[in-house]
């Protein structure tokens, strides 16, 4: 087995989280629901895809965020 960026991306994200809230897997249209609340989506692709505004976009290759988009990195504070 081999892993790929989204599932080392995903690992990252559920460890961080699941000590201190509940973590689902989600629908299509989000990868994880947080405490049954928050509706969060890794993007990979480098191209914008369209945004839905109650979903947390997760970004591997931003340094700051902005509205809906989260830097991946600062999930790493959780731990």
């Amino acid at each position: 087995y081999e892993s790929t960026p989204s599932d080392i991306y995903n690992t990252f994200i559920v460890n961080a989280l699941w000590k201190d809230h509940q973590v689902n897997e989600g629908d299509k249209g989000a990868s994880f629901i947080i405490d049954d609340k928050y509706e969060f989506k890794m993007n990979y692709k480098r191209v914008r895809e369209k945004s839905r505004k109650n979903v947390f976009y997760l970004k591997d290759d931003i340094k700051t965020g902005e509205n809906n988009l989260i830097p991946l990195w600062l999930f790493g504070f959780l731990y």
